[in-house]
């Protein structure tokens, strides 16, 4: 997956137009995508029905920590060294992640109590999306996921930086709203999936779109830069806290052969 994303990026980066850029996006999009269902799976399988939920917080936490600085590094490093120069640094982070997965990372399949047999009588491919599909937990959890994206991809990814643009907002300024966005996100995530773990799912998700909500209110009818960063710290706050339901909670109520199918659903 890290091979993917470094690979789209050079892509990216020297690409001559706005079809191959649009191209290398698409591609990063499936090694994310991949990335991303490998780790929480990696992370379903180290962790208990008890602790589960803080485990994916913990995980989707640090990725996401990532993510805060990400926004503000590559916005100065755009504005000063030219649009290009984001992605080479990318490529270079992602060779070195990859290096140091495949030097560092174990093997949760040979962890714990499951033998080569158990992993035998996995049920297949089909087996395990028709069962997940009668489940409506999973459903219902699985559109609540797909919502949450949907919110942050159309909110924090589209109109905020055009927002931001129709304000005078340097590209530096964008960042660091988004910066902070993935920051309030990341700092309570781990605390969401603690509460998670001890008052249910559905206490924690409702208060969380609501947060969500105002927060989009004031990115909409911010007057001044100023609000525009209330804004983020409330929209990243109420994104943080829905954030590890959806997929903490289809690892608890599938069998564990089905996880990684469960998670990519």
């Amino acid at each position: 997956a890290t091979g993917v994303v470094a690979v789209s990026s050079v892509v990216g980066a020297l690409s001559p137009n706005y079809t191959v850029l649009l191209m290398s996006q698409v591609i990063q999009g499936v090694g994310t995508a991949i990335s991303m269902t490998s780790g929480l799976t990696f992370t379903a399988n180290i962790s208990s029905d008890e602790n589960r939920a803080r485990h994916i917080s913990l995980f989707q936490g640090i990725f996401l920590l990532g993510n805060s600085v990400g926004p503000v590094i590559g916005g100065y490093v755009a504005q000063y060294l030219g649009f290009r120069a984001p992605f080479f640094m990318y490529t270079v982070l992602s060779v070195l992640t990859g290096i140091w997965m495949f030097v560092r990372l174990p093997d949760p399949r040979k962890l714990g109590e499951h033998s080569q047999e158990q992993r035998k009588n996995r049920p297949g491919f089909i087996v395990s999306i028709r069962s997940m599909l009668g489940h409506r937990g999973v459903i219902l959890a699985s559109m609540i996921g797909f919502l949450a994206a949907y919110t942050r991809r159309g909110s924090r990814d589209m109109a905020i930086p055009l927002l931001g643009n129709l304000a005078g907002a340097t590209e530096g300024q964008i960042g660091l709203s988004l910066t902070i966005i993935f920051l309030m996100t990341a700092v309570v995530l781990y605390w969401a999936g603690m509460l998670a773990d001890r008052f249910g799912s559905k206490a924690v998700i409702v208060p969380s779109w609501l947060i969500t909500a105002f927060g989009m209110v004031i990115f909409a009818l911010a007057p001044k830069y100023s609000f525009f960063l209330i804004g983020a710290a409330i929209f990243g706050f109420g994104t943080g806290i829905g954030v590890p339901i959806p997929p903490a909670y289809i690892v608890n109520v599938v069998d564990r052969e089905s996880q990684g199918v469960a998670i990519g659903l």
